[in-house]
């Protein structure tokens, strides 16, 4: 509300002055700033790069040095060699391509007699093959287990393994499974010069029955130097 005050007039008068308390008007709000050129948009961020996939473990490299024998014979025999420490308690056969020696096998330890192979005139491979009369799962896994956990214990640990064998073939159907060439369990250990196979299933060539296999070999130079 105005305020009114008394103040003495140039005549001697008392006059009413009306006196109206005024603020200043509030300064106009700025304009929006406009600028003088488009300003550009900006840049989307970009996608950062896909990670390069991890490149994976090289395979396990056997703890041991290739073995230089198998079942008692010693690889790099002459076949004559052989046959006679064969001959001595047991008998020596032809098999197929191969020589078999009756004697019982204590090591490597799966049940059999082992079957002789050569490189010429030397030994290069050394095989075992135990067929099971049960065809009860456990029948077959418990000597290929056993022989399994005795090749690590000598050599570590597998350089591939293969387990290609479905869950409902571990029971009675297992010798179908593995007669079916479409179900096998390999364990490789490989040497620039040697390489054991341990296989349940057919051979790799078709021939005989589904069977658990040890195989000891020399490959490559060591092969051929044996010719």
């Amino acid at each position: 509300m105005p305020a009114l005050r008394l103040l003495p007039s140039a005549f001697g008068l008392v006059g009413l002055t009306l006196l109206v308390s005024c603020r200043p008007p509030p300064p106009p709000a700025p304009l929006p700033h406009k600028p003088l050129f488009d300003e550009p948009e900006p840049e989307p961020e970009a996608e950062p790069a896909p990670s390069k996939p991890e490149t994976p473990p090289p395979p396990p490299t056997p703890t041991s040095p290739p073995p230089d024998a198998e079942a008692g014979f010693a690889f790099g025999l002459p076949r004559r060699e052989a046959m006679n420490l064969c001959t001595k308690k047991f008998v020596w056969r032809r098999h197929g391509e191969h020589h078999a020696c009756t004697k019982p096998v204590q090591d490597p330890g799966l049940p059999g007699s082992p079957v002789l192979s050569f490189c010429g005139d030397t030994l290069c491979a050394v095989g075992v093959a135990h067929t099971p009369t049960s065809r009860a799962w456990t029948a077959w896994s418990e000597p290929f287990e056993a022989m399994r956990a005795r090749l690590i214990e000598r050599h570590g640990e597998p350089t591939s393994v293969t387990d290609e064998l479905a869950e409902d073939c571990k029971s009675e159907r297992l010798v179908e499974c593995l007669e079916s060439k479409t179900t096998k369990r390999e364990l490789i250990w490989k040497w620039d010069s040697h390489v054991i196979r341990l296989t349940m299933g057919l051979k790799t060539s078709g021939e005989g029955p589904a069977a658990i296999r040890f195989v000891s070999m020399r490959t490559g130079a060591a092969a051929e130097s044996a010719e």
